[in-house]
């Protein structure tokens, strides 16, 4: 069964007539009917009802034409993609974030790679801590935002080719509701609410999180916004990015505190790659959109 006749039914459905069909593909009225009949005789049944005044699809053509839809789309993405790797465009990348990157910042760059690289598909994982640098080891990752403690990268640089982004400040946090508000703020205070905390995500190796107070009670969610949401209903306290709860820590809807094991936290976010990987022109064109955002808060590391 050949391409075309598909493409003549799709075709004539979208346009109505076998007239308007033949002028959308620059071909004669007689050359598309000759390529519907010998599909019909192919699959044994008629795909046109010939009884009007213009050709139409039969219920039958009609279903047919449903279930050949998928098959069309699929040729025409292998094209996409064909035309994709002759150019030496990636078919797609993978992008591991970490959680504490600002997503509105991300989201903008992905916009303008995806109108440049609409053939490259883009696979995004958001991790936490040691989930974003196990993507990009274990090969699914090409690029990767990571969140690195100050005082530099364990990773060793022969492996990893990386550039600064930015620096993001975790701020230890309670809600105007917690039962905090009316203590004096201590370690010992603290450990009569629960800690809530946000997950390592990496599959393999121990499981950490980014602060940890012993002999308090913990809780472990799975992102900073069910972590922001129990804290706003009054549950508990724990560290959150700066720049997720502006709006909150000035309406006093959440409130900021130091004790003597709990301050800001400053993490800086690298942009990185492995350092032996190749990228096309998809890849680069990403890496240097990201490099775009290069700014922070508190100051590039010295």
């Amino acid at each position: 069964m050949d391409r075309e006749p598909l493409e003549i039914l799709r075709t004539l459905s979208e346009t109505g007539s076998l007239r308007q069909a033949a002028k959308r593909m620059h071909k004669s009225q007689p050359a598309l009917s000759a390529m519907i009949q010998k599909l019909e005789a192919e699959v044994g049944f008629e795909l046109l009802d010939r009884r009007g005044y213009k050709a139409r699809l039969s219920e039958r053509g009609e279903v047919f034409l449903d279930r050949a839809r998928p098959l069309l789309e699929g040729f025409e993405r292998l094209e996409d993609l064909s035309r994709s790797l002759v150019r030496g465009f990636e078919p797609r990348l993978g992008l591991a974030v970490s959680a504490l990157y600002p997503l509105e910042r991300l989201l903008a760059r992905l916009e303008t790679f995806g109108a440049l690289f609409a053939d490259t598909e883009v696979r995004l994982w958001i991790e936490l801590l040691g989930g974003t640098w196990e993507r990009l080891m274990e090969g699914q990752a090409d690029l990767a935002i990571a969140a690195e403690p100050k005082g530099g990268s364990s990773h060793p640089e022969t492996l990893i080719e990386r550039q600064w982004l930015t620096q993001v400040a975790l701020l230890p946090v309670y809600g105007a509701q917690s039962p905090l508000k009316d203590c004096q703020l201590s370690d010992q205070a603290l450990r009569t609410q629960p800690q809530i905390l946000v997950a390592e995500t990496a599959r393999q190796g121990p499981q950490g999180s980014l602060d940890y107070l012993k002999g308090a009670p913990h809780w472990h969610v799975g992102s900073f916004e069910i972590l922001k949401r129990i804290l706003l209903d009054g549950t508990g306290w724990g560290s959150l990015p700066r720049h997720m709860i502006e709006p909150e820590l000035a309406q006093g809807r959440l409130v900021a505190f130091e004790t003597p094991s709990f301050g800001v936290q400053y993490l800086d976010l690298y942009l990185q790659r492995p350092a032996q990987r190749i990228l096309g022109a998809a890849g680069l064109t990403l890496w240097q959109l990201l490099l775009q955002d290069k700014q922070s808060q508190e100051g590039a590391p010295t």
